[in-house]
């Protein structure tokens, strides 16, 4: 593999008393086309998450965004609780399942290494890859765990994973894999972007915003792939269950504390705030008061630490305040979308929704974001806007259909992202 350094030097003659000095090339425009919010181990995690790891090989397949002339990895211990050595790293073109496309799969290194080890709290960065990838390319990473003290942090959406034993990230096929629920140590994928990269938007949310290519950010990323000229990466940064206020053993940090990681990928120019605080108002559950006492089923009270404090429309609206001014202070645009329709869904209630209204008619105030994307408008019921349309309805009233999540991407205005 052929490896060169993140800086050249060129030599240029200043015509000042004959004197040359080095002057620095411009700067490689490094993008993040996937990448995925850290999750620690818990009470939801699949069994086999939270087991034996160790002298296994774990394939990973990431739908990618844009290309770029060279592609990195970056790995991250960020929530886990031990260290974890990896060697035998590999990337190459997906095929179906855990197969690779023939001739594809590359050895990776770090620092001209095969062997690394990823301590809790840590992330790390591969060499580059001088191996073109295409936009919307499945790209499938593998790593053989070597060593395993604890447990990995994993990811919140998007990657498709495998399992097999012993040490096979060189094998193409699929044999000896077998399925394995989420992203294990894999944070994010950067390439080497062209000028057509204008940079990566990062969707910032929940379930109604996590997944794949059939999530609305997946849709629009397809729709950016697609366009002629310039282009953007688009990151699913959605947690299932995820807050806005408060931390949760199986949901994962609050989107407070979650931001920076989020904001810090490379090349993140835009984020977009997507319903983050609605669960925060669903997920309360205050004793005694009636207006938000919906008794939540045992297996979402297991998880909705701090549900007796309740929420204000208030706080969740300094929330996003403060959501807001972070990204500014970087120079990030941020747009905001409305919180969605959940009228019968089975933690709504009347209180509930009139915090939700309150919120909602906040984001519409000028200065609040640069921009309002309304999600909500594509799949309310036409009689009543606190309800989902049965058209985009998975059947709970709250989580919008494939179908729903790709009129969602559609109702987007590109232009938000494309304008100069």
């Amino acid at each position: 593999m052929k490896r060169r350094s993140s800086f050249r030097t060129v030599w240029v003659f200043l015509l000042i008393g004959g004197i040359v000095l080095p002057t620095p090339a411009a700067a490689e425009k490094w993008v993040a086309t996937w990448a995925t919010g850290s999750l620690a181990v818990g009470p939801l995690t699949s069994a086999r998450l939270k087991g034996d790891l160790e002298d296994h090989t774990i394939r990973q397949v990431v739908p990618l965004t844009v290309g770029g002339t060279a592609f990195r990895i970056r790995l991250s211990n960020r929530k886990g609780t031990g260290p974890f050595r990896l060697d035998d790293t590999h990337a190459g073109v997906a095929g179906e399942g855990a197969a690779l496309a023939a001739g594809s799969n590359q050895p990776v290194t770090f620092n001209g290494r095969s062997s690394i080890l990823v301590p809790p709290g840590a992330e790390v960065i591969s060499d580059r890859l001088d191996v073109a990838l295409p936009a919307m390319q499945d790209l499938a990473i593998s790593f053989h765990v070597a060593l395993q003290r604890g447990a990995p942090s994993i990811g919140g959406s998007g990657a498709e994973s495998y399992i097999a034993s012993g040490r096979v990230s060189a094998q193409d096929a699929a044999d000896g894999f077998s399925p394995l629920s989420g992203a294990v140590l894999l944070a994010a994928v950067d390439v080497l972007a062209g000028d057509t990269v204008r940079g990566a938007i990062v969707a910032f949310g929940d379930s109604i915003t996590a997944g794949g290519r059939t999530s609305w950010p997946g849709v629009l990323a397809s729709r950016l792939a697609a366009q002629p000229g310039p282009t953007m990466a688009v990151l699913n940064y959605g947690i299932g269950g995820n807050r806005l206020l408060f931390d949760s053993p199986c949901w994962g940090d609050s989107g407070l504390a979650r931001l920076d990681e989020a904001l810090s990928q490379s090349g993140v120019t835009t984020l977009i705030l997507s319903g983050l605080g609605g669960n925060d108002i669903r997920m309360q559950d205050r004793a005694g008061d009636p207006d938000v006492a919906a008794v939540l089923p045992q297996e979402l009270a297991r998880c909705a630490d701090y549900r007796e404090l309740g929420v204000t429309a208030d706080e969740l609206i300094t929330g996003m305040q403060q959501v807001v001014e972070r990204a500014r202070a970087r120079g990030i645009t941020v747009y905001g979308g409305h919180i969605g329709p959940s009228k019968h869904a089975r933690t709504w209630t009347v209180g509930k929704q009139t915090i939700q209204d309150a919120v909602n008619t906040w984001t519409r105030t000028p200065g609040a974001f640069d921009g309002i994307i309304d999600f909500a408008a594509p799949c309310v019921d036409p009689d009543d806007p606190h309800l989902l349309d049965a058209k985009c309805d998975r059947g709970d009233h709250l989580h919008p259909t494939e179908a729903g999540s790709a009129m969602m991407a559609e109702s987007i205005d590109l232009s938000l992202f494309l304008r100069d």
